[in-house]
This record gives C-alpha cells, sequence and structure tokens, in this order.
C-alpha cells in the first residue's frame, strides 16, 4: 500500500484519462450506442482508481501497516546479568521483541538525562569503563565503551521541554545521497559528528550500538546512518524509543535495507512523537505498545540491495489483525502546535512559584506517552524484568 500511497499523482493522472475514456464512448457526431470495449476499458481502470482513492483515504501517507507480535512459545529467553553480555547477543530487529538488549539501550537513554557527572558514575555502573560525553549547544550525547562493547547515546528534549519543542518543530528537508531527511535533524548530527568520530576512532570497538530518546532518537538515526554508510563501520544496531519521523520516502527505503534487521524503533502508547513531524514517513521495525497487547511493523524486504541480503527476513510476520499508526497530517500537525503554542503561553502566565507538575499538566497531556521512564517500565514488563534496587 506505500506504492499507492506515494504515487498520488500518477494515480490522478490515470483517474482523468479514465474519466475522458468513460464518457468517450458515448460521444459521437450523432448520440447512438456506445463502443462497448472503449465503455469497459474505462469502467475497469476507473474501478482500479476508485480502489487506490479508497486506500489513500484510509491509509495516509507514511503511515505504517501492524500485526500483532506472535506470542512467545515456553518461558522468556534467560536474561544476561550484565549489560555488556546483552549487548554481545545476536539480534533480528524483525523477530519477535524479546531482545535484551533493547532493555539495556532504553537503561541508557534514560540515564542520558542525568547530569553528566551523575550520568557518568550510573554508565560505569553498567560497565562502561570509557564515558565521553558529546557536547554541542544544548545538546549532549555519550560514546561509552566497557571491554568491546560501545554504545553513541543521545539525550533527548527535557520532558518539561517537549510541549515547547513539538509546537516550534520546522519540516523542511535537505538533500542527501539517498533521499531527503529532515534538516533540523540532520545538521543537529552532522554538528556532533567530528566529535563522534574522533571518540569512536581511538576505541576498540567491535559491538557497536546506536541509541536515544525523543530528538536522541532522530539524532541516533542520523548518527547510525553516518557511521554506517559514510564511515563504514558495521553496526549492531539502533534501537530508538518514541523517535520523530526523520526521512522522506526514498530515504525510508533506504535505511529499511541498509539497516535491515538491525533497526527498531519503540513507540508507547498515543505517543504524539513518533506522528511528527508531518510530510515525513516512518522506517525500521516497528514494537508498539498498544492497550491490545504488542504491534510490530510487517517484515521489510530489500528494495536496494542489502550488503548482506541473505539476512534479511522476507514474507509477512504473520497474524490477521492489523493496526496502524497514522502520522499527522500537514493540517493536523499545524492544528497540533497551535494549541501546544496556546498553552505554552498560558503555561508561561502561571504564578511565579508553581510547582514543576502544575506547569507540565498546564503544558499538555498530549505527551503523557512520552516519558521515557514509561518506556524503560513497559520494556521491563515485556522481558520479565524487574528495575535495578536502589544502592543503600
Amino acid at each position: 500500500m506505500k506504492w499507492v500511497t506515494s504515487n498520488l499523482l500518477p494515480l490522478s493522472i490515470l483517474a482523468a484519462i479514465c474519466l475522458i475514456v468513460f464518457f468517450a464512448t458515448f460521444v459521437r457526431v450523432r448520440f447512438v450506442k456506445p463502443n462497448w470495449i472503449m465503455f469497459g476499458i474505462g469502467a475497469v481502470l476507473l474501478a482500479v482508481v476508485v480502489v487506490g482513492v479508497i486506500q489513500i483515504i484510509r491509509n495516509p501517507a507514511g503511515q505504517v501497516e501492524t500485526v500483532d507480535e506472535e506470542e512467545h512459545d515456553g518461558p522468556l529467553p534467560e536474561i544476561p546479568k550484565t549489560a555488556l553480555e546483552r549487548l554481545r547477543l545476536d539480534w533480528n530487529s524483525q523477530n519477535v521483541a524479546n531482545w535484551s538488549a533493547s532493555e539495556t539501550l532504553a537503561d541508557i537513554s534514560e540515564i542520558a538525562y542525568q547530569p553528566p557527572h551523575e550520568a557518568e558514575r550510573s554508565y560505569q555502573a553498567l560497565g562502561f569503563t570509557q564515558v565521553m560525553p558529546v557536547v554541542q549547544g544544548s545538546m549532549i550525547g555519550y560514546v561509552i565503551t566497557g571491554e568491546n562493547v560501545t554504545v553513541v547515546a543521545f539525550r533527548g528534549t527535557d520532558f518539561s521541554e517537549v510541549s515547547d519543542w513539538i509546537a516550534n518543530l520546522g519540516r523542511s528537508a535537505t538533500d542527501t545521497q539517498h533521499g531527503q531527511v529532515h534538516k533540523g535533524f540532520y545538521f543537529a548530527y552532522q554538528s556532533m559528528k567530528q566529535q563522534v568520530d574522533a571518540i569512536l576512532t581511538e576505541r576498540d570497538t567491535t559491538k557497536l550500538w546506536v541509541t536515544g530518546h525523543s530528538l536522541g532518537g532522530a539524532l541516533a538515526l542520523m548518527c547510525a546512518y553516518d557511521l554506517e554508510e559514510i564511515e563504514h563501520r558495521r553496526l549492531n544496531g539502533i534501537i530508538t524509543f518514541g523517535q520523530p519521523m526523520v526521512a522522506q520516502q526514498e530515504f525510508a527505503d533506504y535505511i529499511d535495507t541498509l539497516l535491515i534487521g538491525r533497526y527498531a524503533r519503540f513507540v508507547n502508547r498515543d505517543d504524539i512523537v513518533p506522528k511528527i513531524p508531518s510530510s515525513h514517513v516512518a522506517c525500521g521495525s516497528l514494537v508498539w505498545f498498544t492497550d491490545n497487547g504488542v504491534k510490530r511493523s510487517k517484515f521489510k524486504r530489500v528494495l536496494y540491495g542489502a550488503a548482506n541480503p541473505n539476512e534479511a527476513p522476507v514474507g509477512d510476520a504473520g497474524g490477521e489483525d492489523e493496526a496502524e499508526i497514522k502520522p499527522l497530517t500537514d493540517a493536523e500537525f499545524e492544528a497540533l502546535q497551535a494549541k501546544l503554542k496556546a498553552e505554552n503561553a498560558e503555561a508561561e502566565r502561571l504564578p511565579e512559584g508553581t510547582p514543576i507538575v502544575t506547569y507540565q499538566a498546564a503544558a499538555s497531556s498530549l505527551v503523557d506517552d512520552h516519558s521515557m521512564w514509561l518506556y524503560l517500565d513497559k520494556i521491563r514488563t515485556l522481558l520479565g524484568v524487574n528495575a535495578p534496587e536502589e544502592p543503600q
């Protein structure tokens, strides 16, 4: 169905031709019986177009069709105790989402919100003895290494500022050699790239991961593309949480080939951030926590010819009960931004000293499902992993 939604203009032209052919069957010097062959051709073409238009209405451009996650038979796989052991395991982002690496990377993404000195201690407690922050303006990331495992993690927007960030998020795109991407996200990572490359050059790494939440997820995807495609560093994988959309269709298709089986993105319930910005599309393997269980995107197929296409699963993900995540249309996105700007303006007028929870409630309830802590909690529940005990 992605073909239909990305070819609206040709379908419109075809519709016009169909109508001309259809009604031309009745046009003669004098009105007589129609040319039934032309009439049949026009009717069939018109029916095809009608079906296509109905599907376009039901499936907005860029949306992701999903299926129910297959239930795991028997006990859950044993989860390795240490973060480094989990990140050394093989995985496939299109298989059942019982990857122990997802809990570790969610924990790493949560830690990224801590003040830098606290984050360093927290990463060291996970076994990462080398911790180097990457700072560019208000953006912060970390390159952390333990033994032969390295993770590049990006912090997202503080929860109290998410609604303001969404309200001012643009939609402009920029060109790459594999299609267009969101201009802001692309150049944001480019401003951090030199630091990331310099640190990785000094690290002895055989297992390389990239992760991030919210804005950090968008930076993570730009980083993964750059490391794999430009720097020719083989990634073990990228897992993001509450990530906004980054790609135009051509770039999304290329990412789905370049990182097939190695890119998963988690979405929590009605989190609004993965549905924006409009005019962009999602890519990667979706893991969607819903009130009716975990939903998954269908298997991706190689479109351009992956470096190792034999690793790419083919066929349907299974399941008949399909759902979908619908990105916001341009009109819906503009309405959302107007609403958030109004709410933010109202929140700024609250009396000085108003508790932060009150400010956040006033800012918007639209981002309630976006908290990184909620993602981490859902993943731990999915894997049957308990949160680590607080140190005494």
